[in-house]
């Protein structure tokens, strides 16, 4: 099993979106991990959050010993 810094490079999908309900916010997600979002009216902080949420999330996975999807992304 790879460490949580190998997952961290790994070219994982991220989604971003912004949602004009509520005031207007902008939300980002790892696609190939259900779960792992990040929503925030701050555009500029919110790649930086979501890798915190992935970090949180892989460390989680990999201390309850599930199993990891590879990302579906190709590296650019």
């Amino acid at each position: 099993m790879k460490s949580v810094d190998e997952y961290m490079r790994l070219p994982w999908t991220i989604v971003v979106r912004y949602h004009d309900e509520q005031g207007g916010y902008w939300s980002a997600k790892v696609a190939e991990l259900p779960g792992c979002l990040y929503c925030t009216s701050d555009r500029s902080a919110l790649l930086s959050e979501l890798d915190v949420a992935l970090r949180m999330v892989l460390e989680s996975m990999i201390e309850d010993g599930d199993p990891i999807p590879e990302p579906s992304a190709t590296p650019v």
